[in-house]
């Protein structure tokens, strides 16, 4: 619910997944119905924010979703 997706279901979950623009830290996947949404997050522990990073993040994912991954994204940076 903190990212917006309410009445959702866990359909998989992934750490460390890596493409041409980077790796994303956590990438879960649930269904809301038959709508699958992914949310990509980025885990910043005690690294520095990188350069381009959340643009990156959203090229990532919007390429995954044109080659029919999932339906829907979300993207987020956690930091404590």
């Amino acid at each position: 619910s903190q990212a917006g997706i309410d009445d959702a279901e866990a359909d998989g979950a992934w750490h460390s997944v890596t493409d041409a623009d980077g790796e994303t830290d956590l990438l879960l996947r649930v269904m809301r119905g038959a709508e699958r949404i992914a949310l990509l997050i980025e885990n910043k522990i005690g690294a520095a924010e990188q350069d381009r990073q959340d643009e990156r993040y959203h090229l990532r994912a919007a390429r995954a979703q044109n080659e029919g991954k999932y339906d829907a994204f979300v993207t987020c940076m956690c930091a404590p």
